[in-house]
């Protein structure tokens, strides 16, 4: 019990610390909106995305430093610190420099000088940022959910504040780059001081390492790494091809297009990355020093969780969704691009629910972190795929729709070689949950969809508290059925 009720108390700080910067997304995508009109919107997710992609600089060492700490090897994981945050201090300021050439074209209101300047700014920012991934890495191993929260309330503050004023002040894509820059600073630095508190002796700054250690590090994390490139190239292929598409149909409207497909994917992805930090707080129990019953029991309380919130959460939002995200974002969002990849990626996040938790399991447990990468990749090129050969012919509906079509095949993929790192999981009792919360919600909202129409706003959100409360109903019932050694027991 007193293991539950600590997965319990780091759940809770995990969803704090995401829902701070869940927050500070729902404030400023109407802010740039409301300043800079759908083509800053549009301009502002290219930037954003082409900032977040920096992340990769640590060639994925932040995972090996995970596997090598939750696995009990402390020194070891010091030392890769040490490299790690050297590879970040070189590949990512080149990187971003790469970044510069394909910053967004101007359009309307955008002149060259603002994008160029936001385009530096905020990959400037991307650079800190990437500085400060190998410092997170480590704080999630070790469990320090209460630092990151606290980092990750202050940092989205300060995002919001220097953005709402500096917009207010000038009405410019650099403004919006600024509150980019300044938070990621403030980020970094936050989160060096909080690592200093965990362990005095992890380093802080860039480390030389025996070249033959470093090799070995290097092909360990470039499992990660290919996770890494694979998810953030799907998610650039996302605006990057739907942008290439628009514009030749219709110059004016690329951006636009591209700003409608930004709202239901943060909208997606915020709602999504809210419940995924059940894997991230469960993390240091899914690594290898844990026994097989042990990371099974956390394995099935982990999916049942994510599966159950983002099954009932999506199948609301894609339902009901709409008025809110017309409220959040403005015109933009009535677009028919968001409400399409509105439904796909909503059905995307649904799926990759289902498989999450056991994907973090593996990476932390398996012999080899390639385990997870395999079907992580194999997913990222299938939906890469479908996005670049489907977009030409059905725009933002085989964008969207290669998530789904990934998301299918590396769930498949990821429970099959869980089945083969552990024999006696049972798969179906740790889907349940899931499935029944999937098919409660979906019933409901159908059952209640010819109430809602052009109803008020009020009505929506009524609507959608209805589909997630009959999901997580579905769900409680099916966890708390007593299974057939159980009920034998009782009858006995």
């Amino acid at each position: 019990m007193k293991g539950v009720r600590g997965e319990a108390r780091d759940v809770a700080l995990a969803v704090l610390r995401h829902g701070a910067a869940l927050v500070a997304g729902i404030v400023s995508v109407p802010l740039v909106a409301r300043h800079l009109g759908p083509e800053g919107l549009g301009a502002w997710t290219l930037l954003a995305t082409a900032a977040f992609m920096l992340g990769a600089s640590d060639l994925g060492l932040g995972v090996v430093l995970q596997r090598a700490w939750t696995a009990g090897r402390e020194d070891e994981a010091r030392r890769v610190m040490g490299a790690a945050l050297l590879v970040v201090t070189l590949a990512a300021p080149a990187l971003a420099a790469v970044g510069l050439v394909i910053d967004p074209p101007p359009s309307g209101a955008l002149t060259s000088s603002d994008v160029f300047g936001a385009t530096v700014l905020a990959l400037g920012g991307g650079v800190l940022s990437a500085y400060g991934f190998p410092l997170r890495s480590f704080l999630v191993a070790v469990g320090a959910m209460r630092e990151l929260a606290t980092v990750r309330i202050c940092t989205s503050l300060v995002q919001v504040a220097v953005m709402a004023v500096g917009l207010a002040w000038s009405p410019t894509l650099t403004m919006a780059a600024v509150a980019l820059a300044v938070s990621s600073g403030v980020e970094t630095a936050m989160m060096l001081r909080a690592t200093r508190g965990r362990d005095g002796r992890m380093p802080r700054g860039p480390r030389r390492v025996a070249l033959s250690e470093l090799r070995g590090w290097l092909k360990e994390g470039g499992a990660a790494l290919a996770i890494n490139v694979g998810g953030l190239a799907a998610a650039r292929a996302d605006v990057v091809v739907l942008a290439a598409v628009a514009a030749r149909a219709s110059d004016t409207e690329a951006l636009a297009i591209v700003g409608a497909y930004g709202v239901a994917s943060r909208a997606v992805d915020q709602a999504f990355g809210l419940a995924k930090q059940t894997s991230t707080a469960l993390l240091g129990r899914l690594g290898g020093r844990m026994g097989a019953e042990a990371r099974e029991s956390t394995l099935r309380r982990g999916t049942a969780v994510v599966s159950a919130v983002v099954s009932s959460g999506m199948v609301g939002l894609a339902a009901f969704g709409q008025p809110l995200l017309e409220l959040w974002a403005g015109p933009v969002a009535a677009r028919p691009e968001a409400t399409v990849a509105l439904w796909l990626l909503a059905a995307g996040a649904v799926i990759s629910s289902f498989h999450e938790v056991a994907a973090a399991g593996l990476m932390m447990s398996a012999r080899s972190a390639w385990t997870t990468a395999v079907p992580l990749a194999v997913g990222y090129g299938v939906n890469l795929v479908v996005t670049v050969l489907g977009a030409p012919l059905l725009g933002a509906v085989a964008i969207a729709g290669g998530h789904v079509v990934g998301s299918l095949i590396t769930g498949t993929m990821v429970w099959w070689a869980w089945r083969r790192l552990e024999r006696g999981t049972a798969v179906l009792r740790c889907l349940a949950p899931g499935l029944a919360t999937l098919l409660a919600s979906f019933g409901t909202a159908m059952a209640i969809k010819h109430l809602h129409g052009a109803l008020p706003l009020a009505t929506s959100l009524l609507a959608i508290a209805a589909t997630g409360l009959a999901g997580l109903f579905a769900a409680l019932a099916v966890w708390f059925r007593p299974q057939p050694d159980e009920a034998l027991a009782y009858s006995a």
